[in-house]
């Protein structure tokens, strides 16, 4: 019951296009006779997922549970439909890593970077020894796809 509450109690703003919603995302009733719960996803919030939203690979989630320099990295790079090159440093900060060793956080960096290609989340990465900028390949889900093919149609300049 806990649990419930937590996520009931808190609070979510969702982003869709010219749209903002805020509110909880779970709305529970609990029959004390019984203790059966019911759960219901709030159905406003449901409608903007519907509207678009990105898959989180949740088997995958539970693989990387132990390693939280991969979940992080894993929900950073499934947030973003574009494979934008980072800093180190940008990375540690973002992350929340407590690392404060440079060459230890790239070290652990590495690692985390090493098992999401082993688990096909990325197909390549590097971390450059010069620029410390860290690039990774991969291929954008399904929904990022589409996302992309609509902001490249919006971009392109009309030919004269």
């Amino acid at each position: 019951m806990d649990s419930f509450r937590r996520i009931a109690a808190t609070c979510v703003e969702i982003k869709q296009g010219l749209h903002t919603y805020g509110g909880s995302m779970l709305e529970f009733w609990r029959d004390e006779e019984t203790d059966i719960y019911q759960l219901q996803q709030n159905p406003k919030i449901m409608a903007l997922y519907h509207a678009g939203w990105t898959a989180i690979d949740w088997e995958l989630r539970r693989k990387l549970r132990r390693k939280p320099l991969a979940l992080w990295l894993h929900g950073w790079f499934s947030s973003h439909a574009e494979n934008y090159p980072a800093k180190v440093e940008t990375i540690r900060q973002l992350s929340g890593s407590r690392n404060k060793q440079k060459s230890s956080f790239r070290r652990q960096l590495g690692l985390a970077l090493a098992g999401l290609q082993a688990e096909n989340v990325i197909t390549d990465w590097a971390i450059d020894p010069k620029t410390d900028l860290v690039t990774i390949e991969r291929m954008p889900s399904d929904p990022q796809q589409r996302h992309l093919s609509r902001k490249s149609i919006r971009t392109r300049k009309p030919s004269c």
